[in-house]
């Protein structure tokens, strides 16, 4: 799921004040190098053509390095804002403050109002993070051009919020520095932090600094010197021996600061106050730097997807080339949860697709019951067109494309069917998709087009409540003519497959008292989807601590959706695709 933003106020002070008693940084030797710099966003993984690396060329920069360990790059935090701005809308400007072993970098937008910044102190080995780059980063997908705000109209509040800037501790493997006058941190960690927000992310090797958005970068051909390469293969090159103990070592730092400070269900997932420790129960800890490749690349499957075991959380890619990552010893990828939600799938989709055969049926089509009273919508996804409009206009492929115009002009078609007194949704093989669209789709369901969400975004301890509109036939009102909640009564069927937005579609739907749920249980996955990368090139992506569920304003708590609705009618999966007989039970 992907999740809107909250802005909260950004703290423009210094993190403290010295004094007799404040440590001093760990001493790390550093030494400088000059890096090429070289953009591979532009690459798209699915760009056949071969692109010139002088278009690549983004300049040089000065990087620390430890001396003993050349592949741990150390930046210092005007170094990384450096680094960054470039990725930042046109007028974004950023201001440092720095004394002694602390620093900050503010960012300000084209209107001098600061909306990004982060914090250093390299004595107490901590980093502090307030407010939301991801706003007012350019993005490749022209959003004003698709169809995801299209019609969609939202009101948010801050119910509460205790904090305004979120505290990482660093690990002391490769903790931040004091060196020349200047603090320093490791740049692998400003990517897990702040980068993965933004989607920049670095690789460094002998060849250069790469910069990349996505895992499929990596491997997209270009040409260097008239060659044909890749950023994985120069990798390769440059360290012809492996992966070396020091890069391993950090790339476990990287895991453990994700699972410690990001992972958004590690207290139902782990059991522990500290990675280190789960890590260490499990086996893994030291399996993950592991001088045989096949261990290490083991002990990663395990831990982002075996034993964390909630589908929303996974290894992505893999530098296949590099440091010999590309062995197969049959990892078990998914623990028993996924691989059981993966066979009812299986199961439910085969029995589908037999129904749909035997009926003369796709998935998009409208179902009727046999006395014509109970219409089935079903649908897979929560999706957007990005490319919405010609010349002003919304295109038929898009109200086909985008999952909340294609509903809304079925349950405009039922409307104009004629005998339908109830719709059913079928989501039992729903996984999950876009949070705009889910958006679009509640208000639909309701009487007087409005439905509430909750949101909690567990780093500052804040509770967003939202309260959305849509406007279905595009007229400009969001008014009672764009919903169905006094024309049907609405009824959801949901599956343990039903995961992601599948599950918050269906939990929302009953918490706003719009629907009755059928089937089983939905399946989970409360939280909104974050990604992270290795500083050695692996990627994975995880559950955030942006959580979705419902706000209670009696009793002023908020309630994730992890554990999916209650049933009210339950039913066979035997059962699932016999309209006539889900009538009958309603």
């Amino acid at each position: 799921m992907k999740h809107s933003l909250l802005y909260l106020l950004v703290p423009t002070l210094m993190l403290g004040s010295c004094s007799l008693l404040y440590p001093s940084p760990i001493d790390v030797s550093l030494e400088t190098v000059s890096s090429n710099i070289y953009n591979l966003t532009e690459l798209r993984s699915d760009d056949s053509s071969i692109k010139e690396k002088t278009d690549l060329a983004q300049g040089q920069t000065d990087l620390r390095v430890v001396k003993d360990a050349k592949d741990i790059v150390y930046v210092s935090l005007k170094g990384y804002a450096e680094l960054i701005k470039p990725y930042f809308d046109t007028g974004v400007t950023y201001e440092l403050d720095a004394s002694g072993y602390q620093s900050t970098v503010t960012f300000k937008d084209k209107d001098g109002k600061a909306f990004y910044m982060i914090g250093l102190d390299a004595g107490f080995n901590r980093l502090y993070i307030a407010g939301d780059a991801c706003s007012v980063v350019k993005h490749d997908v022209d959003y004003s051009a698709s169809s995801l705000s299209l019609g969609l109209k939202q009101e948010s509040q801050v119910i509460f919020s205790n904090k305004n800037m979120a505290s990482y501790a660093l690990p002391s493997t490769y903790p931040s520095t004091f060196h020349e006058g200047t603090a320093y941190l490791p740049l692998a960690y400003l990517d897990i932090f702040s980068g993965a927000d933004m989607d920049v992310r670095h690789l460094y090797s002998q060849s250069g600094l790469f910069q990349y958005a996505e895992a499929g970068q990596l491997q997209t051909q270009y040409v260097r010197q008239n060659e044909v390469v890749t950023a994985e293969r120069e990798l390769a090159q440059d360290y012809p021996n492996g992966m070396s103990n020091s890069l391993a070592e950090m790339n476990r730092d990287c895991i453990t600061l994700v699972l410690n400070n990001l992972y958004g269900l590690r207290a139902l997932k782990t059991g522990h106050k500290n990675a280190v420790s789960w890590l260490r129960e499990l086996g893994d800890y030291d399996n993950l730097v592991s001088t045989d490749p096949v261990k290490r690349t083991e002990a990663l499957f395990n831990v982002f997807g075996k034993d964390l075991d909630d589908d929303h959380t996974g290894v992505v890619s893999l530098m296949s080339t590099a440091f010999g990552d590309n062995a197969t010893p049959g990892f078990v990828t998914r623990g028993p949860n996924s691989i059981a939600r993966r066979a009812v799938r299986d199961n439910l989709s085969k029995a589908r697709a037999e129904h749909f055969e035997n009926n003369n049926l796709a998935v998009n089509d409208i179902e009727y019951s046999t006395s014509g009273e109970l219409a089935v919508i079903r649908f897979d996804g929560f999706v957007f067109a990005q490319n919405a409009k010609v010349d002003g206009v919304v295109t038929e492929e898009a109200r086909l494309t985008d999952t909340a115009m294609r509903i809304y002009d079925q349950l405009v078609s039922i409307k104009a069917h004629g005998g339908v007194k109830k719709v059913l949704f079928d989501v039992s093989v729903n996984g999950g998709g876009v949070l705009g669209v889910l958006y679009k789709i509640l208000p639909m369901l309701s009487k007087d087009n409005s439905a509430t969400i909750a949101m909690h975004r567990e780093e500052v301890d804040a509770v967003i409540t939202a309260t959305v509109h849509y406007d279905g036939n595009l007229d400009g009102v969001y008014d009672a003519e764009d919903v169905f909640g006094d024309d049907f009564t609405f009824y959801i069927l949901n599956s343990t497959v039903s995961f992601s937005c599948g599950n918050a579609f269906p939990f929302l739907a009953q918490k706003n008292g719009f629907a009755k749920m059928v089937g089983t249980r939905s399946g989970g996955g409360e939280c909104t989807v974050a990604t992270g990368s290795l500083p050695s090139g692996q990627n994975f992506q995880y559950s955030s601590l942006v959580h979705l569920g419902w706000y209670d304003s009696e009793e002023g708590k908020f309630g994730g959706d992890e554990e999916g609705c209650t049933v009210d009618i339950p039913l066979d999966h035997a059962d699932y695709f016999n309209v006539d007989l889900i009538e009958s039970k309603l």
